[in-house]
């Protein structure tokens, strides 16, 4: 200060000494050097400690009316200096001194501006300039009632207007302040704002002829609040961004815990931007709570982000804290992929199935009934699982169902499935049965019959065969053989339908032939040979054996044969004859010319006994007669075939011999 004063009495000198020297201007020189004397010894005394400590310069206040130079005491104690023209030192040294605490009331009716900072940050403080900068003498700031400024711009010295000097007060903002007075308006910026900055800020301008100009501030800081802490229902701390995962029809209900901040900071909720709840309520101390209930979530909220903001200020973004809702979600759609409208029994198939709208992916199993079907190959993609199912139908699956079930294990109970009909075509399945009130073993001659022949077939059949032995059987009404639908009946059978029978059924796949089912007919014993009378030729006293073959079902039981010539009929004792299963064989030597005549041979089993009996002519042996009528058949240069007659053969065996006579060679063979 002491120096500025002396810079000031400097200029004021050079200026005196550019005036004219009469002696009515050397007296008002004079005068003004004693008042400036005193006015440096009282501007010395007031503020000469404050100056040293701050090696600091600090601008006039205003001076007095009537001119001269004043020291006075401004807003609470702050020291300001003026300089002034006047008229006399008595003169000028009264306003000078009458100027001393003037300040304070000059400034109390500025107006103060409220200016918001935010910890941390960076504030400017605006101090408009409105004159010229080489207009300015210095600018001060101060903080709430202090008078000694904490930052000043000086630019008093007219050289320094492109380089002015700038001072802070270290112990106050120190590096932390600049004064930028080449922006519109000037600014005082303040870098990493302190909660303890906030207070009432003055800058006042001090001009080289203008009058002086103070603004008045009041800086509140703003302290943000911590981050949020997102609890859940029962107050644990959730980690991560993500929330669930849920279920479909689930609520969520989170609390958003919020600690500090100046001033209370409001909590809200947001979901996907849009604000849903905004009512905080104060727990305890400086903890602000709002608890969320978003009740039963449903699909479309998947992927929804559930975010808590914290803001208690426009300058600086809210703390917020977001979390993305994760859901377990079922399957929407399943559907078997162009399931073939027929298959083949016995033919290796593949089929698709398809699910969607699960999350995560569906797992899907096939089942034919209750049974799984294992050999698949699964595919999964981001929207759907796909499941190729090979199989090989049979006929027994032609009318099942394949089932195709899509479920999220992690959805309680929850699945979707679809069934599938199989169309299994083969050729048909034939099985001939025995009419079911028949006993196989209990058929005889003269009981009617039927068969069943049961048919399973994809398509249907449409044609049906009877066969006997192999050979077709037609209806008919006289043989008494009636086809019906799918039964066969015989009426009132005889030992020649016996034999093997089945039947055969066509369809578009194919024809194929039941099981053979063989027919026993029981009957009575008949001759083998029923249709003649054998001959015997015997000489007398020579024994022969006459074989009675006899056919029955089932084999006889007895035999008995009797003697018959032209006078009489005589049985012949069981000792003469012998049983060996359907043959009998009677040893029989005749003597006299009455044992030449008729023998007749019965036998008898379970069903009855013979009605006709195997007749035996015994006749007295003879020569055989020749043969006749021979042909010759099937000649080749190596063979001939050659068939002949048969004479009587005299009633014994008799053997045929062939001769050959070569008419080239004259030999006989």
């Amino acid at each position: 200060m002491y120096r500025y004063m002396k810079e000031r009495q400097s200029d004021v000198e050079r200026e005196s000494m550019k005036m004219k020297c009469n002696k009515s201007q050397m007296v008002t020189l004079t005068m003004w050097k004693i008042f400036m004397a005193l006015v440096l010894l009282l501007a010395q005394a007031l503020v000469m400690p404050v100056t040293l400590a701050h090696q600091h310069s600090m601008s006039g206040g205003g001076g007095g009316g009537g001119g001269g130079t004043g020291a006075a005491t401004g807003h609470n104690g702050e020291v300001s200096m003026g300089m002034g023209m006047g008229m006399g030192m008595g003169m000028g040294l009264g306003m000078g001194l009458g100027a001393v605490g003037s300040g304070l009331g000059k400034d109390a009716h500025v107006k103060t501006k409220d200016i918001d900072a935010v910890e941390g940050k960076s504030v400017s403080l605006p101090c408009p300039i409105a004159e010229p900068l080489h207009d300015v003498y210095m600018v001060l700031w101060f903080r709430d009632n202090a008078g000694i400024p904490l930052y000043s711009f000086d630019v008093r010295d007219n050289m320094a207007i492109e380089q002015p000097r700038h001072w802070s007060a270290p112990e106050v903002f120190g590096s932390r302040a600049k004064f930028h007075f080449d922006s519109q308006p000037a600014t005082l910026e303040i870098k990493d704002i302190k909660r303890h900055d906030q207070g009432i800020y003055r800058c006042r301008v001090d001009f080289r002829t203008a009058q002086t100009q103070s603004f008045r501030f009041n800086l509140s800081v703003i302290i943000l609040p911590e981050q949020p802490l997102i609890l859940d229902r029962w107050g644990r701390q959730l980690n991560g961004t993500q929330l669930g995962p849920k279920q479909e029809g689930d609520d969520i209900v989170i609390t958003c815990r919020v600690v500090g901040g100046r001033p209370q900071p409001q909590v809200r909720w947001l979901v996907n931007g849009l604000l849903v709840d905004n009512q905080n309520e104060h727990n305890s101390g400086d903890v602000i709570e709002n608890r969320l209930l978003w009740p039963s979530v449903q699909r479309n909220d998947l992927n929804s982000v559930f975010t808590c903001q914290a803001l208690n200020t426009q300058l600086d973004k809210p703390k917020e804290k977001s979390f993305i809702l994760d859901m377990h979600l079922k399957p929407l759609t399943v559907k078997i992929l162009d399931p073939p409208s027929s298959m083949i029994a016995d033919r290796r198939y593949e089929v698709t199935c398809e699910s969607s709208g699960s999350r995560p992916n569906a797992i899907i199993t096939w089942y034919k009934g209750k049974r799984q079907l294992r050999r698949t190959k699964d595919d999964i993609s981001k929207n759907s699982t796909r499941s190729e199912l090979s199989f090989v139908p049979t006929t027994d699956d032609d009318g099942k169902s394949i089932t195709c079930r899509a479920e999220n294990p992690n959805v309680n109970g929850l699945y979707l499935e679809t069934m599938w009909k199989l169309n299994v075509v083969y050729p048909p399945l034939v099985t001939l049965r025995l009419g079911s009130t028949l006993t196989p073993d209990d058929i005889k001659e003269g009981d009617d019959v039927y068969f069943e022949c049961h048919v399973q077939s994809n398509p249907q059949w449409r044609k049906l065969l009877w066969l006997h032995n192999g050979i077709h059987l037609e209806h008919n009404t006289s043989a008494r053989v009636i086809r019906s639908n799918q039964s066969l009946v015989l009426q009132k059978i005889t030992k020649h339908y016996a034999g093997n029978y089945a039947c055969s059924a066509i369809n578009d796949e194919g024809e194929t032939v039941s099981n053979q089912l063989p027919l026993r007919v029981k009957y009575t014993p008949v001759c083998k040979h029923a249709d003649r009378v054998i001959l015997i030729g015997a000489s007398k006293d020579e024994t022969v054996e006459v074989v009675c073959e006899i056919q029955a079902d089932p084999p006889p039981r007895t035999f008995r044969w009797k003697f018959n010539n032209s006078g009489e009929t005589l049985d012949v004792s069981s000792e003469r004859f012998s049983v060996n299963g359907s043959r009998s064989i009677l040893k029989y030597t005749p003597v006299t010319d009455q044992d030449y005549g008729t023998l007749s041979c019965w036998a008898a089993n379970e069903v009855g006994t013979q009605q006709q009996p195997c007749l035996f002519q015994v006749v007295l042996a003879a020569l055989p007669n020749g043969v006749s009528n021979c042909s010759i058949f099937n000649r080749t240069e190596l063979s001939v075939d050659i068939q002949c007659v048969q004479g009587y053969d005299g009633g014994l065996p008799q053997i045929f011999v062939l001769e050959m006579f070569s008419t080239r060679t004259g030999i006989t063979s």
